[in-house]
């Protein structure tokens, strides 16, 4: 188990809390601006190819 999937197990299932969670995650916020340019481009693969 990873020390996210403890830490979201541990919380209960509000969005107030889990954005609270993934808020401290490092480089959460750079990552998610990052997958979204990437998209943006075209540069991402269906889930279905994965």
């Amino acid at each position: 188990m990873t020390l996210l999937s403890e830490a979201l197990a541990q919380i209960e299932r509000e969005p107030v809390d889990m954005a609270s969670v993934l808020d401290r995650v490092p480089g959460s916020w750079e990552r998610m601006r990052l997958g979204r340019e990437q998209a943006g481009r075209g540069e991402t693969i269906g889930l279905n190819e994965l």
